[in-house]
């Protein structure tokens, strides 16, 4: 179907799961719009926690409705999404580079470790800086004003300074994002590559999602790995933050390669075109079926207030 299409029946379903008698908004489920390998046409994408959770489908708006759609939704059993947890140190990165680089090993000084986002300018007064997730560099909202941001996690040097007026995670309703920005502390700013991600220039127009495409992350854990960009769109459901509930809404589904896509220490990875070189989004979260769940790059700078830069025209 075209995406008009798809966004209308998702709406239907939605609207269905709403309905007087239903448990609708269920963590349970989630819709969203689902790639194909032909450009401009796509499906649905009906993701579950758990086996169990297929009766919601059984409700007769829901299966009268997926009736009308036919054979252009996939019904996926995800498990539960789990926020990555930072960790102590990275695989490979234990003193601090020469030069600071997209997909470099960072934490609060107070915190445990994740990966460097990119490197971005804040609207309000041109300082430079890095994004990661807030769950790395904020700590999961403890962070405060100016803490310090480190490279390499956890014994490394400070760099940046944490700014503190970062979207919160754990407060009532739908959230944003999970991200935060960290202006760098010193002028001129640390050295620091902002034009390429493991040795290939970045692009930094972000892609409109057409078609199935191959998409690659450098994270502090695991290095380069590449997955299928699959499903974006998609509508607000629960993520695990230990024991705390986070939802999230508009979120993209990469799906993993040979290798796990993502593990624990990859959290603030940026996804990029694995052709092009095009940032695509943040990651942040994985699955037990092994999918992991990324932000769309406007969906983090605008709740930023930030722009991705690949280079320092302009800072101040």
């Amino acid at each position: 179907m075209e995406l008009e299409e798809a966004r209308y029946r998702k709406q239907q379903l939605l609207n269905a799961m709403m309905f007087p008698g239903f448990d609708g908004g269920s963590p349970s489920c989630a819709i969203g719009i689902r790639l194909t390998e032909t450009n401009d046409q796509y499906r649905l994408a009906i993701f579950l926690t758990a086996e169990k959770d297929r009766q919601i489908l059984n409700h007769p708006l829901i299966s009268a409705l997926l009736g009308e759609i036919g054979k252009d939704v996939d019904i996926e059993v995800i498990g539960v999404v789990k926020v990555d947890r930072p960790v102590v140190t990275a695989r490979t990165q234990l003193t601090r580079p020469t030069v600071l680089r997209i997909g470099d090993s960072i934490s609060n000084e107070k915190g445990r470790g994740g990966t460097l986002g990119f490197f971005a300018k804040r609207r309000s007064d041109s300082k430079c800086g890095i994004v990661s997730c807030n769950h790395v560099i904020a700590r999961r909202d403890r962070g405060v004003d100016s803490e310090k941001i480190i490279n390499p996690a956890k014994s490394g040097t400070a760099f940046a300074l944490l700014d503190g007026n970062y979207p919160p995670l754990f407060t009532p309703g739908l959230r944003q994002v999970d991200a935060a920005f960290a202006a760098f502390n010193s002028s001129p700013a640390v050295s620091h590559d902002a034009s390429t991600v493991d040795g290939m220039t970045l692009n930094p127009t972000a892609p409109t999602p057409v078609k199935l495409t191959s998409v690659s992350k450098v994270g502090m854990r695991t290095g380069l790995r590449t997955g299928t960009l699959k499903t974006f769109e998609t509508s607000a459901f629960t993520m695990l933050y230990g024991k705390k509930k986070v939802m999230f809404g508009e979120v993209l589904q990469v799906i993993s390669g040979r290798k796990a896509f993502s593990q624990d220490g990859d959290s603030g990875s940026l996804v990029f075109t694995t052709a092009t070189v095009q940032p695509v989004g943040l990651l942040f979260a994985k699955s037990d079926s092994g999918n992991a769940w990324v932000f769309p790059l406007n969906l983090v700078t605008t709740a930023l207030a930030v722009d991705l830069i690949v280079s320092d025209s302009g800072c101040m």
